[in-house]
């Protein structure tokens, strides 16, 4: 009887733990001082990157601190998500992450940040780039560096090194470059030593 008792036990709690999102999901403990302190530091983090024309963004966030994995656990939740999980997002969880981690380190340091998406995990929200195959030279290019822009220039090498990865005769980026409001026109980089060189120099320059 006692064996049937545990495991309907163990049976209850599965079934709780799939019905929670997954950023409550596996959370023992917390300590709701310690999560009010990096909450609060998410948000005035979030609140001033909104200020600074980001307005596109989630409106609000909820952080815990998991002593299990030593991890902050960041919730960014409401108003608008990148709709992909590149530089963009990565811009906004590093400037949020930094003072989690910066509220939290006088307590104690934590070993990292997990962002979670209104309760979902990264790749719940973002199921395309979850599934990108295992490349360390792609994703990784910049393990050494210490730049807080690791990430965000990880991710703008990435793109041509994937499109080496699936021999692409061709990666065209379509943005807007934040400069001198008085430049015009567009510029082109074509790269040097392949056959075919010449002829998407030859494209870029048509008018």
């Amino acid at each position: 009887m006692i064996a049937v008792a545990m495991i309907a036990v163990s049976a209850l709690v599965g079934q709780a733990e799939a019905g929670q999102s997954a950023f409550h999901r596996g959370l023992v403990d917390t300590d709701p001082a310690v999560d009010a302190i990096v909450t609060r530091a998410s948000q005035s983090a979030l609140d001033y990157y909104r200020r600074q024309n980001h307005l596109n963004t989630p409106a609000d966030v909820r952080a815990v601190y998991d002593p299990r994995t030593g991890m902050i656990r960041i919730d960014l939740r409401g108003g608008l998500l990148p709709e992909s999980g590149g530089a963009e997002l990565e811009d906004l969880q590093g400037f949020i992450s930094n003072g989690a981690l910066d509220a939290l380190r006088p307590i104690f340091p934590a070993t990292g940040t997990k962002f979670f998406y209104n309760g979902r995990a990264f790749e719940e929200q973002y199921p395309a780039e979850a599934a990108k195959p295992d490349l360390p030279d792609v994703w990784n290019s910049l393990p050494n560096s210490s730049s807080s822009l690791r990430e965000r220039d990880e991710d703008i090498r990435s793109r041509p090194r994937y499109a080496n990865h699936l021999d692409a005769r061709a990666l065209i980026h379509l943005h807007t470059n934040a400069g001198n409001p008085a430049a015009s026109g567009a510029r082109a980089y074509v790269a040097e030593g392949r056959p075919e060189t010449s002829d998407w120099r030859a494209a870029c320059f048509v008018t």
